[in-house]
């Protein structure tokens, strides 16, 4: 995926989650693990969310010990 590309989905991400805790409603889902997983593969290029929902976001998904224990080591 380039820049350009990551951007726009970004502002989709940015905007879903200006409503929502998670992806899919009040609790994290299996969504919001596969998402979370390629934004923790975007942060090894230096690429860090820019959206203050998706920041929030993201912090909230690292912080879930299931989410850390399926990050590479």
């Amino acid at each position: 995926m380039g820049h350009t590309q990551w951007q726009e989905r970004e502002a989709i991400l940015d905007s879903a989650l200006a409503i929502t805790p998670y992806l899919c409603g009040d609790q994290p889902t299996i969504a919001d693990l596969s998402v979370a997983s390629n934004i923790f593969q975007l942060g090894i290029a230096d690429v860090e969310p820019a959206g203050s929902s998706l920041q929030r976001w993201y912090d909230a998904m690292a912080s879930l010990q299931g989410f850390q224990k399926s990050l590479p080591k």
